[in-house]
């Protein structure tokens, strides 16, 4: 094998091998405010105005609010919840004889006698209710609540990703008038209001919850998910629930056989002639460029291609197999999956409309196409990072499922724009040879997204498997941003002009025919839909 072939072997495969090599450490991450059972106090946080604000909990003392508590100017309707400020880190067990011992603060200025509902304090896990009571005390005064919660069996068990959180519950009116004629009333100005101490009040009010927490060790520590030690061994944790590990494994596998097999023997798959330029290629005119743009080199246009239908299948593999399989262990509902899968193919069935917008729209100085290949996938990296922002993606469906229709938007725009380039670099007998490396690219970066991150996802949980993919896809957002498409254009728009440049006025002036014309040229190949 030559050196060339060497390198281009040794950096597909690294590239693989990254995405299991790095989430075993990132899955061994420690945080002061998540539970364990040394840190088994959990404390509340959070703003002074809960209209505008919010109510937060984390297992951590060193923490702050502005005034020691939250409230409303008004008594009414009062819903609101003091979740997990980030989602499970860990698998958490409690112990299944003990008890969560709760303890809050509050100051409610209501009517005792219009009717309505009293204070209600829920304990859930997610959106699951597992403990609920309401409390009945004096208003106008500070009140400490205590709650002894004992565990029941749906409790003892809180899976990785899972939010714990209090639900805070009271609606009755204001004080009337008669009400306020009460001299203790009336100092405090009868007014409504609903106010939940934090940990940190200066009222002498105790604001913690003491849980059970066991080691994972522990005898006690069970997952009732479950069924035998067997499935523990060869099952992945999603959610709460497992998804055999052995449905991706393979294909990874495979991937890596197949990678390897080709690489060994690349002169019988003419794979020598993505390492070389094809300099006796036809219609080769001389350029001053020493064949570092896409229509001088074969090399960089393969190369090119490729990776950028690479950043394409990650993604989508990882979207349309692995967080789908996450989402439905995680009990949304098959309905809810196709509305979701839905709106992430509508992108892919109108893609076509990009042809024209690409094709008036342009930024010559930067080339034809890559200016649209470098916004969309810009694009692609913010949605796939906004991802990260969403606390429990399984309990807000429609929020995903619209990440879900900009993200294809953006990946549709870049399948289109890459197809355009090929159809704009690629010499007429290249066509059908490199539209086979390219879906072939594309197959491997699905395999990548779906059995390589579904693989890992159980130790990582589902952030740190869209993290992994972030900084793939820059380091892939690198080619185009560093490779231009033709003498004289400037890598970016800062860049200062080249005197030399030249722009084919012909191109730039081309007709919807002629435009419509490149489908018919590139559609035997299935990957190519633009023009």
């Amino acid at each position: 094998m030559s050196s060339k072939g060497r390198i281009v072997c040794f950096g597909i495969c690294s590239l693989m091998l990254i995405t299991l090599a790095i989430p075993p450490a990132l899955g061994q991450t420690t945080d002061d405010r998540q539970p364990n059972p040394e840190n088994a106090t959990m404390y509340l946080w959070g703003d002074s105005a809960l209209a505008n604000g919010d109510c937060i909990n984390h297992f951590s003392s060193d923490d702050s609010s502005e005034f020691g508590f939250g409230e409303y100017d008004d008594t009414e309707n009062i819903d609101f919840t003091c979740a997990l400020d980030e989602p499970l880190i860990d698998e958490m067990f409690l112990n299944p004889n003990g008890t969560i011992n709760l303890r809050i603060g509050f100051l409610i200025q209501s009517s005792e006698n219009s009717g309505g509902d009293e204070l209600k304090i829920s304990l859930k896990r997610d959106s699951e209710i597992l403990a609920q009571k309401e409390f009945i005390f004096p208003t106008f005064s500070d009140e400490q609540v205590s709650w002894q919660i004992p565990i029941s069996e749906n409790m003892s068990y809180w899976p990785k990703d899972s939010i714990p959180q209090l639900q805070i519950e009271f609606n009755k009116p204001g004080p009337t008038n008669l009400e306020c004629l009460d001299p203790n009333k009336a100092l405090a100005r009868c007014e409504p209001k609903f106010r939940i101490y934090y940990s940190d009040n200066t009222e002498g009010l105790d604001v913690e919850g003491v849980f059970p927490i066991l080691d994972p060790s522990d005898p006690a520590a069970i997952n009732p998910n479950d069924l035998n030690a067997d499935q523990d061994i060869a099952s992945m944790s999603v959610g709460s629930s497992s998804v055999s590990a052995l449905m991706f494994a393979p294909w990874l596998i495979a991937v890596v056989f197949i990678v390897g097999f080709i690489t060994l023997r690349k002169d019988e798959f003419q794979l020598q002639m993505i390492l070389e330029d094809n300099t006796a290629a036809k219609g080769t005119a001389e350029s001053t460029s020493d064949g570092k743009t896409l229509v001088d080199s074969y090399r960089a246009r393969v190369l090119t291609l490729c990776a950028l239908y690479v950043a394409q299948g990650i993604p989508w593999g990882f979207i349309t197999v692995t967080f789908v399989t996450y989402l439905a262990v995680k009990g949304v509902a098959a309905g809810e999956l196709a509305f979701l899968l839905t709106l992430g193919t509508l992108p892919w069935s109108l893609k076509f409309l990009w042809g024209p917008v690409i094709d008036r729209i342009q930024y010559r100085k930067m080339g034809r196409r890559r200016p649209w290949i470098l916004i969309a996938q810009t694009g692609m990296i913010v949605v796939l990072s906004s991802m990260l922002l969403i606390p429990n993606p399984a309990s807000d469906l429609t929020l995903i499922a619209s990440m879900f229709l900009v993200y294809n938007i953006f990946t549709s725009l870049q399948d289109v724009s890459t197809d355009a380039l090929a159809v704009d670099v690629l010499k007429p007998h290249e066509l059908e040879k490199v539209n086979s490396y390219m879906f072939t690219a594309k197959s491997v970066g699905g395999m990548i997204g779906g059995a390589g991150l579904g693989t890992i996802i159980g130790f990582v949980g589902i952030k740190g498997a869209i993290l992994l993919q972030i900084p793939i896809l820059v380091i892939i957002m690198m080619v185009p941003l560093f490779m231009t498409e033709r003498p004289g254009e400037k890598l970016f728009p800062w860049s200062e002009d080249n005197d030399d440049e030249t722009v084919d006025e012909e191109e730039d002036n081309r007709s919807i025919k002629e435009i419509f014309s490149n489908v018919k040229k590139f559609g035997t190949a299935a990957e190519f839909s633009l023009a």
